[in-house]
């Protein structure tokens, strides 16, 4: 079996797939400061919320700061009590996936009981506004998870134009959100990988990464972004870009490190960079030693610097390529590239070293 052949078997590059809500989790939180009546920060006290469901809550009030976390969506009752005494009283929401700033200020209060009528008034209407943007957001933000949740189950059953439609009018209903353009982004690349024409997998693909370049440029923080707008550039055949992306995710995400770095490999071991290929497999290795494919293609490019003795006729194999094709059987003796390493060894004059069982304790 040759190295070309071979190479039809590397898999494409690990894609991570976008959150597909801008919401995973119906909860959210709630912090505050609570300012005495003189202006300091309250010694102590107890928050008590009442929920959308008629749950009760009580939060401890410590220099003057209050949190809670895991809390349900929803509008809350919330109160302040003092020594047994009831200080104050006002609602609040909480959002989901945010945390929600409600400060009560004792001082402000009593002076606001100072104003005229009038005065109160436009403080309340204010509060008022305020509370109406809070039930608009919360309003647009479930719509756009339902457009965002059949947008998924489109893509799920491979309907990607429908899937790209969904999307499309979600990035136009708020084009602030990386999620949104994320998917986009998403429901572009499943179109391409399915698209056999290759002037149309390439155009495809562009539009994929001009949503995922929208998603890094909301939110450059975030590896798998780069990494899908890595395998963007990769469709379009551009792999400085691809590479660079790789790169970045990364340097983001160290703890994935591994599946970014093993995706840069392919890209190199697919445009023919053996160095390069070899660099990236070994950094795969180092962040994660038992990624079994790492060692496959490690050995896969280390094959290909081999040279032929010319008084023997025998191919001569750089140091460490048998073991990277054993070390692959030992992590994965019945994997998808089993076979394929088996053969490769035949092919250089190796031998299996040793067979494993599943536990990875060697037969006797």
């Amino acid at each position: 079996m040759t190295k070309r052949m071979l190479i039809a078997l590397l898999a494409a590059a690990v894609s991570l797939s976008a959150v597909s809500a801008l919401a995973q989790a119906n909860s959210g939180e709630v912090k505050g400061k609570v300012i005495d009546d003189k202006g300091k920060p309250l010694a102590s006290g107890t928050i008590r919320m009442t929920g959308p469901d008629g749950k009760k809550i009580e939060v401890h009030v410590k220099d003057g700061e209050w949190v809670k976390t895991g809390l349900p969506v929803g509008r809350y009752k919330v109160e302040l009590v003092v020594a047994r005494e009831l200080r104050w009283q006002g609602e609040g929401d909480v959002l989901a996936g945010q945390t929600v700033q409600m400060n009560i200020d004792l001082a402000a209060g009593a002076a606001m009981s100072k104003l005229s009528p009038e005065e109160q008034k436009k403080i309340q209407q204010a509060e008022e506004e305020k509370r109406k943007k809070v039930e608009a957001e919360r309003s647009k933000i479930k719509n756009l998870n339902a457009m965002l949740a059949q947008g998924k189950e489109m893509v799920d059953a491979g309907n990607f134009d429908g899937a790209i439609g969904i999307y499309q009018d979600a990035v136009k209903a708020d084009p602030s959100r990386d999620l949104l353009w994320a998917n986009l982004g998403g429901a572009y690349m499943g179109k391409a990988k399915k698209t056999t024409d290759s002037a149309e997998k390439k155009q495809v693909a562009q539009q994929g990464a001009d949503a995922l370049k929208k998603a890094v440029e909301i939110k450059p923080s975030d590896a798998a972004y780069h990494n899908n707008l890595a395998q963007a550039y990769n469709l379009q055949g551009d792999l400085e870009s691809a590479i660079k992306e790789y790169q970045q995710a990364a340097q983001i995400d160290p703890l994935n490190a591994g599946q970014y770095y093993f995706n840069l490999g392919a890209v190199y071991t697919n445009a023919g960079k053996v160095d390069e290929a070899l660099a990236a497999f070994e950094k795969t290795i180092a962040a994660d030693p038992n990624n079994a494919p790492a060692y496959y293609w490690k050995g896969v490019n280390l094959l290909a610097k081999a040279t032929i003795d010319p008084k023997t006729n025998k191919m001569l194999t750089p140091p460490g390529t048998a073991e990277a094709f054993n070390k692959y059987l030992e992590l994965a003796p019945d994997g998808q590239l089993a076979q394929p390493a088996k053969d490769m060894l035949t092919s250089i004059g190796a031998s299996v070293e040793t067979s494993y069982k599943k536990t990875g304790t060697k037969k006797k």
